[in-house]
Protein backbone atom coordinates (compact mmCIF):
# COMPACT_ATOMS: atom_id res chain seq x y z
CA UNK A 1 0.00 0.00 0.00
CA UNK A 2 2.82 2.39 0.93
CA UNK A 3 4.69 1.63 -2.31
CA UNK A 4 1.61 2.27 -4.46
CA UNK A 5 1.00 5.53 -2.61
CA UNK A 6 4.61 6.64 -3.22
CA UNK A 7 4.30 5.91 -6.93
CA UNK A 8 1.02 7.81 -7.07
CA UNK A 9 2.57 10.84 -5.41
CA UNK A 10 5.54 10.70 -7.80
CA UNK A 11 3.25 10.61 -10.85
CA UNK A 12 1.23 13.51 -9.47
CA UNK A 13 4.40 15.57 -8.97
CA UNK A 14 5.49 14.88 -12.55
CA UNK A 15 2.08 15.97 -13.80
CA UNK A 16 1.99 19.11 -11.69
CA UNK A 17 5.37 20.52 -12.78
CA UNK A 18 6.32 19.91 -16.39
CA UNK A 19 8.32 21.75 -18.99
CA UNK A 20 7.39 21.54 -22.67
CA UNK A 21 6.85 23.62 -25.76
CA UNK A 22 3.22 23.93 -24.54
CA UNK A 23 2.20 20.29 -24.97
CA UNK A 24 -0.77 19.16 -22.87
CA UNK A 25 -4.45 19.23 -23.65
CA UNK A 26 -6.05 22.42 -22.32
CA UNK A 27 -9.48 20.90 -23.05
CA UNK A 28 -8.86 17.99 -20.69
CA UNK A 29 -9.70 18.65 -17.03
CA UNK A 30 -6.69 18.38 -14.70
CA UNK A 31 -6.49 15.14 -12.73
CA UNK A 32 -7.71 16.81 -9.54
CA UNK A 33 -10.67 18.55 -11.25
CA UNK A 34 -14.06 16.89 -11.40
CA UNK A 35 -15.56 19.34 -13.90
CA UNK A 36 -14.78 22.26 -16.15
CA UNK A 37 -11.30 23.75 -16.25
CA UNK A 38 -9.14 26.13 -18.23
CA UNK A 39 -5.47 26.80 -18.87
CA UNK A 40 -3.87 30.22 -18.52
CA UNK A 41 -0.33 31.35 -19.27
CA UNK A 42 2.09 34.26 -19.11
CA UNK A 43 5.05 34.99 -21.38
CA UNK A 44 7.57 37.82 -21.53
CA UNK A 45 8.41 38.12 -25.24
CA UNK A 46 11.84 39.85 -24.85
CA UNK A 47 11.79 43.12 -26.72
CA UNK A 48 14.63 42.37 -29.13
CA UNK A 49 14.21 40.87 -32.63
CA UNK A 50 17.38 38.78 -32.22
CA UNK A 51 17.07 35.36 -33.91
CA UNK A 52 13.53 36.25 -34.96
CA UNK A 53 13.13 33.40 -37.45
CA UNK A 54 14.21 30.77 -34.93
CA UNK A 55 11.99 32.21 -32.23
CA UNK A 56 9.04 32.38 -34.64
CA UNK A 57 9.53 28.68 -35.37
CA UNK A 58 9.47 27.98 -31.65
CA UNK A 59 6.24 29.94 -31.36
CA UNK A 60 4.63 28.01 -34.22
CA UNK A 61 5.53 24.68 -32.62
CA UNK A 62 4.01 25.78 -29.33
CA UNK A 63 0.64 26.70 -30.81
CA UNK A 64 -0.73 23.19 -30.87
CA UNK A 65 -2.13 20.90 -28.26
CA UNK A 66 -1.98 22.28 -24.74
CA UNK A 67 -1.85 25.96 -25.63
CA UNK A 68 -3.37 28.09 -22.84
CA UNK A 69 -6.80 29.50 -23.67
CA UNK A 70 -5.81 32.79 -22.01
CA UNK A 71 -2.36 34.35 -22.44
CA UNK A 72 -0.82 37.40 -20.84
CA UNK A 73 2.22 38.96 -22.51
CA UNK A 74 4.88 41.43 -21.45
CA UNK A 75 7.30 43.18 -23.80
CA UNK A 76 4.84 42.44 -26.59
CA UNK A 77 6.87 44.29 -29.18
CA UNK A 78 6.13 45.40 -32.72
CA UNK A 79 9.18 46.24 -34.84
CA UNK A 80 9.19 47.95 -38.22
CA UNK A 81 9.04 45.42 -41.03
CA UNK A 82 6.03 43.68 -39.44
CA UNK A 83 8.12 41.74 -36.96
CA UNK A 84 6.04 40.79 -33.91
CA UNK A 85 5.72 37.50 -32.06
CA UNK A 86 2.60 38.82 -30.35
CA UNK A 87 0.85 39.68 -33.62
CA UNK A 88 1.87 36.29 -35.01
CA UNK A 89 0.34 34.60 -31.97
CA UNK A 90 -2.95 36.44 -32.43
CA UNK A 91 -3.04 35.87 -36.19
CA UNK A 92 -2.37 32.15 -35.92
CA UNK A 93 -4.71 31.45 -32.99
CA UNK A 94 -7.58 33.78 -33.82
CA UNK A 95 -7.79 34.77 -30.15
CA UNK A 96 -9.36 38.04 -29.09
CA UNK A 97 -6.55 40.40 -28.16
CA UNK A 98 -5.77 43.64 -26.38
CA UNK A 99 -2.53 45.61 -26.59
CA UNK A 100 -1.60 48.30 -24.04
CA UNK A 101 1.34 50.29 -25.36
CA UNK A 102 3.98 51.07 -22.74
CA UNK A 103 6.67 52.62 -24.97
CA UNK A 104 6.97 53.96 -28.50
CA UNK A 105 10.39 54.25 -30.14
CA UNK A 106 11.26 55.04 -33.73
CA UNK A 107 11.41 51.43 -34.92
CA UNK A 108 9.58 49.62 -32.14
CA UNK A 109 6.43 49.76 -30.04
CA UNK A 110 6.25 47.76 -26.84
CA UNK A 111 3.39 46.90 -24.52
CA UNK A 112 1.60 44.56 -22.19
CA UNK A 113 -1.04 42.43 -23.85
CA UNK A 114 -3.74 39.84 -23.35
CA UNK A 115 -5.16 37.24 -25.74
CA UNK A 116 -8.11 34.96 -25.04
CA UNK A 117 -9.98 32.12 -26.69
CA UNK A 118 -12.85 32.86 -24.33
CA UNK A 119 -15.05 35.98 -24.54
CA UNK A 120 -13.54 39.11 -23.00
CA UNK A 121 -16.44 40.90 -21.31
CA UNK A 122 -14.51 43.98 -20.18
CA UNK A 123 -10.94 45.24 -20.40
CA UNK A 124 -8.95 48.37 -19.60
CA UNK A 125 -5.48 49.58 -18.68
CA UNK A 126 -4.61 51.05 -15.29
CA UNK A 127 -1.37 52.95 -14.67
CA UNK A 128 0.92 51.80 -11.86
CA UNK A 129 2.84 53.94 -9.38
CA UNK A 130 6.27 55.16 -10.53
CA UNK A 131 5.34 54.97 -14.20
CA UNK A 132 7.42 57.17 -16.52
CA UNK A 133 6.65 59.13 -19.64
CA UNK A 134 8.83 57.06 -21.97
CA UNK A 135 8.38 53.65 -20.32
CA UNK A 136 4.99 53.18 -18.68
CA UNK A 137 4.16 50.56 -16.10
CA UNK A 138 0.59 49.28 -16.23
CA UNK A 139 -1.76 46.52 -15.24
CA UNK A 140 -4.32 45.20 -17.72
CA UNK A 141 -7.60 44.60 -15.94
CA UNK A 142 -10.06 42.28 -17.69
CA UNK A 143 -13.11 40.13 -17.09
CA UNK A 144 -13.19 36.87 -19.06
CA UNK A 145 -16.02 34.36 -19.33
CA UNK A 146 -14.30 31.03 -18.68
CA UNK A 147 -15.75 27.50 -18.40
CA UNK A 148 -15.81 27.94 -14.61
CA UNK A 149 -17.48 31.37 -14.70
CA UNK A 150 -16.39 35.01 -14.79
CA UNK A 151 -12.74 35.48 -13.89
CA UNK A 152 -10.96 38.79 -13.41
CA UNK A 153 -7.61 38.40 -15.20
CA UNK A 154 -4.90 40.97 -14.53
CA UNK A 155 -1.63 41.17 -16.49
CA UNK A 156 1.35 43.28 -15.43
CA UNK A 157 5.07 43.88 -15.83
CA UNK A 158 6.75 45.43 -12.80
CA UNK A 159 9.89 47.55 -12.80
CA UNK A 160 13.10 45.53 -13.31
CA UNK A 161 16.47 45.42 -11.53
CA UNK A 162 17.44 44.87 -7.90
CA UNK A 163 17.51 48.57 -7.05
CA UNK A 164 13.80 48.92 -7.95
CA UNK A 165 12.50 46.50 -5.30
CA UNK A 166 10.86 49.30 -3.29
CA UNK A 167 9.14 50.47 -6.48
CA UNK A 168 7.86 46.95 -7.15
CA UNK A 169 6.59 46.78 -3.58
CA UNK A 170 4.57 49.97 -4.15
CA UNK A 171 3.21 48.56 -7.40
CA UNK A 172 2.12 45.30 -5.75
CA UNK A 173 0.47 47.24 -2.94
CA UNK A 174 -1.45 49.26 -5.55
CA UNK A 175 -2.55 46.10 -7.38
CA UNK A 176 -3.64 44.46 -4.12
CA UNK A 177 -5.86 47.46 -3.36
CA UNK A 178 -7.26 47.29 -6.89
CA UNK A 179 -8.08 43.60 -6.37
CA UNK A 180 -9.70 44.49 -3.05
CA UNK A 181 -12.18 46.69 -4.92
CA UNK A 182 -13.39 43.80 -7.10
CA UNK A 183 -16.47 41.66 -6.29
CA UNK A 184 -15.50 39.27 -3.50
CA UNK A 185 -17.47 36.38 -5.03
CA UNK A 186 -15.62 36.42 -8.37
CA UNK A 187 -12.29 34.73 -9.00
CA UNK A 188 -9.16 36.79 -9.67
CA UNK A 189 -5.88 35.81 -11.37
CA UNK A 190 -2.86 38.11 -11.48
CA UNK A 191 -0.02 37.13 -13.78
CA UNK A 192 3.05 38.54 -15.43
CA UNK A 193 6.75 39.28 -15.20
CA UNK A 194 7.11 40.67 -11.70
CA UNK A 195 10.91 40.73 -11.61
CA UNK A 196 11.09 39.29 -8.10
CA UNK A 197 10.73 35.99 -6.27
CA UNK A 198 8.46 35.16 -3.36
CA UNK A 199 11.34 35.43 -0.89
CA UNK A 200 11.67 39.16 -1.67
CA UNK A 201 8.72 39.95 0.59
CA UNK A 202 7.10 42.37 -1.86
CA UNK A 203 4.10 40.09 -2.40
CA UNK A 204 2.91 40.26 1.21
CA UNK A 205 -0.20 42.34 0.34
CA UNK A 206 -1.31 39.61 -2.07
CA UNK A 207 -0.60 36.80 0.39
CA UNK A 208 -2.65 38.64 2.99
CA UNK A 209 -5.58 38.55 0.55
CA UNK A 210 -5.27 34.76 0.35
CA UNK A 211 -3.32 34.53 -2.92
CA UNK A 212 -0.73 31.89 -3.80
CA UNK A 213 1.76 31.75 -6.65
CA UNK A 214 1.18 28.71 -8.87
CA UNK A 215 4.09 26.36 -8.29
CA UNK A 216 4.81 28.16 -5.00
CA UNK A 217 7.28 30.44 -6.76
CA UNK A 218 9.74 27.58 -7.29
CA UNK A 219 9.60 27.27 -11.09
CA UNK A 220 12.52 29.09 -12.70
CA UNK A 221 11.37 31.12 -15.70
CA UNK A 222 14.50 33.27 -16.08
CA UNK A 223 17.07 30.54 -16.23
CA UNK A 224 20.69 30.08 -17.41
CA UNK A 225 19.57 26.94 -19.29
CA UNK A 226 17.76 29.26 -21.70
CA UNK A 227 20.25 30.26 -24.45
CA UNK A 228 18.75 33.76 -24.61
CA UNK A 229 19.07 34.43 -20.88
CA UNK A 230 22.12 36.20 -19.48
CA UNK A 231 21.17 35.62 -15.83
CA UNK A 232 23.63 33.35 -13.99
CA UNK A 233 21.18 31.73 -11.57
CA UNK A 234 17.72 30.12 -11.83
CA UNK A 235 15.12 32.75 -11.02
CA UNK A 236 11.36 32.39 -10.51
CA UNK A 237 10.27 35.94 -11.36
CA UNK A 238 7.21 35.24 -13.53
CA UNK A 239 4.09 34.44 -11.55
CA UNK A 240 0.46 33.36 -11.80
CA UNK A 241 -1.27 34.35 -8.56
CA UNK A 242 -4.64 32.86 -7.62
CA UNK A 243 -6.79 32.32 -4.53
CA UNK A 244 -7.28 28.64 -3.60
CA UNK A 245 -10.62 29.59 -2.02
CA UNK A 246 -11.84 30.50 -5.52
CA UNK A 247 -9.86 28.32 -7.92
CA UNK A 248 -8.26 24.89 -7.59
CA UNK A 249 -4.84 24.47 -9.16
CA UNK A 250 -4.76 21.39 -11.36
CA UNK A 251 -1.27 21.69 -12.82
CA UNK A 252 1.55 24.13 -13.52
CA UNK A 253 4.61 24.12 -15.75
CA UNK A 254 6.82 25.84 -18.28
CA UNK A 255 6.15 26.70 -21.93
CA UNK A 256 8.46 27.21 -24.89
CA UNK A 257 11.36 25.32 -23.32
CA UNK A 258 12.61 23.07 -26.10
CA UNK A 259 12.71 26.00 -28.54
CA UNK A 260 12.65 29.20 -26.48
CA UNK A 261 11.01 32.29 -27.95
CA UNK A 262 12.40 34.71 -25.35
CA UNK A 263 14.95 35.10 -22.58
CA UNK A 264 12.08 34.02 -20.28
CA UNK A 265 10.34 30.68 -20.40
CA UNK A 266 6.55 30.92 -20.37
CA UNK A 267 4.54 29.75 -17.37
CA UNK A 268 1.16 28.00 -17.53
CA UNK A 269 -1.36 26.84 -14.95
CA UNK A 270 -4.59 24.80 -15.09
CA UNK A 271 -7.53 25.83 -12.92
CA UNK A 272 -10.97 24.55 -12.05
CA UNK A 273 -13.57 25.88 -9.63
CA UNK A 274 -12.66 25.31 -5.99
CA UNK A 275 -14.92 22.96 -4.06
CA UNK A 276 -16.64 24.96 -1.27
CA UNK A 277 -15.51 24.01 2.22
CA UNK A 278 -18.08 22.10 4.27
Amino acid sequence: MGLHRSRLLLLLAIFMITGTNAKADSATPPASCAGASFRIGTQNLWHYPKNYKERLEGLKEGLGEGLPAIMGFQEAWRYSGNLSLFDEFVRRTGYQSYFARTSNWLVMQEGDALASKFPIEAIKTVGLPHTQALIKRTVIQSVIKTPVGRVHVLVTHLNPFEKARDIRADQIDFIAKLIGSLPANEAVILMGDMNDGLASGIFKPLLQLGFKSAGDGKISTYDPANPYSSYPEPSAIDHIFYRPAQLELGGVGLMFVEKPISDHYGLWADFCAAVPAR
